[in-house]
């Protein structure tokens, strides 16, 4: 028992550090994403810019270390928080579709080539608890590990449908909020540090919740 508390103990410090990496990527880069020159770039690529944008939150989705948070604010900066969140949202449907199929078909050879040895031991916890109402709880409050949880599905035998569905459906409320708050944080650097205060905040909560639900889950087994 006090082996697993002090494993799960030291999961919500990975979280923890992950969101820090994340915010100092913000701060480093948001500024300059702003840039005359910066934007110049993005609108230079005319048509192929939303799909840049698009393919590379896929990317840091399914490559679980890259961090997705500079495509966020140049999808935002770049095209508004209308656009900017439909490239997100669909860069994040892309990923939970690539994420479950890896899983599923190539198995955890892949998944941990793509998203790492420590990864597979977070994702492993999902799947021993892994049902719809986790599912629906992780896409509403898990989203800093959104790719943990869509790798943790494929695992299961949830169908692909019910998955979608779900994913599809309530993604989009963390989703629209976060984007709002990142857009309006856009003004100042330690203004998005912050924000990713509140993820690590969110991140704690729900690492800690399913972390209760695996020690159940344990008593039972």
């Amino acid at each position: 028992m006090k082996k697993a508390i002090w494993e799960n103990w030291r999961e919500i410090v990975k979280v923890v550090a992950m969101v820090l990496v994340l915010a100092f990527v913000a701060v480093l880069v948001s500024n300059w994403l702003k840039t005359e020159m910066a934007q110049q770039r993005i609108e230079s690529l005319g048509i192929w810019g939303p799909a840049v944008v698009v393919l590379y939150v896929t990317a840091s989705h399914v490559f679980a270390p890259l961090a997705g948070m500079p495509g966020v604010v140049v999808a935002l900066s770049a095209y508004g928080p209308v656009m900017g969140w439909v490239y997100v949202y669909l860069a994040s449907i892309l990923s939970a579709v690539i994420n479950f199929y890896v899983a599923r078909k190539l198995g955890r050879k892949w998944v941990i080539r793509l998203a790492g040895k420590e990864a597979i031991k977070r994702i492993d916890r999902f799947v021993n608890i892994m049902g719809t109402r986790l599912l629906i709880a992780a896409r509403v409050f898990g989203f800093p590990l959104y790719e943990f949880v869509s790798y943790a599905a494929g695992f299961t035998a949830i169908p692909f449908s019910k998955y979608l569905l779900v994913t599809a459906l309530v993604s989009p409320i963390p989703g629209i909020i976060f984007t709002i708050l990142t857009y309006y944080s856009l003004s100042s650097p330690w203004m998005i540090a912050s924000l990713m205060g509140i993820l690590i905040a969110i991140g704690v909560v729900f690492t800690w919740y399913t972390a209760t639900l695996y020690l159940k889950f344990q008593k039972t087994d």
